[in-house]
């Protein structure tokens, strides 16, 4: 899996790194980017299957950045505003992760990615899935067995 980190806080971009490394080894970061307009520029020209979004950025917020380009792929957003939850699920958010986030939240945030996406196989293992799970608008999960 590809993923996007857009970030304007190094450190922060260096940690994100470092703990997806540790949490999800098979996510390849194949690009940063620190603004609105280089974040518009990497999504429309490099291949990716998820982006790690700041909310607050240099010259704008992230969600500037919908309406520059087509976002077609899943968004974790990571911010240390807890305001813009709802704006974050209604633009393809996938889960919210305040800063300073522990490594348990980054994990629950592709564990989600992998149920939702109906690749909780890809993501975990090769061994068939027994239960389907949901994601429903009030955010909670339900499971059942298929049968």
């Amino acid at each position: 899996m590809r993923a996007i980190i857009i970030e304007d806080e190094p450190l922060s971009v260096a940690e994100l790194r470092t703990t997806l490394a540790e949490v999800a080894p098979q996510i390849e970061v194949v690009a940063t980017a620190s603004s609105v307009a280089e974040a518009a520029a990497v999504i429309a020209g490099v291949g990716h299957d998820l982006i790690f979004m700041d909310i607050h950025l240099g010259d704008g917020s992230g969600f500037d950045i919908f309406q520059r380009t087509e976002i077609s792929v899943p968004v974790i957003f990571i911010t240390a505003y807890d305001s813009y939850a709802l704006k974050a699920f209604e633009n393809k958010g996938i889960d919210y992760l305040l800063k300073p986030f522990g490594r348990e939240d980054l994990q629950r945030a592709i564990d989600k990615l992998g149920l939702l996406s109906g690749g909780e196989a890809r993501l975990r293992s090769t061994e068939p899935r027994r239960r389907r799970h949901r994601f429903t608008r009030n955010g909670s999960w339900y499971t059942w067995a298929p049968g």
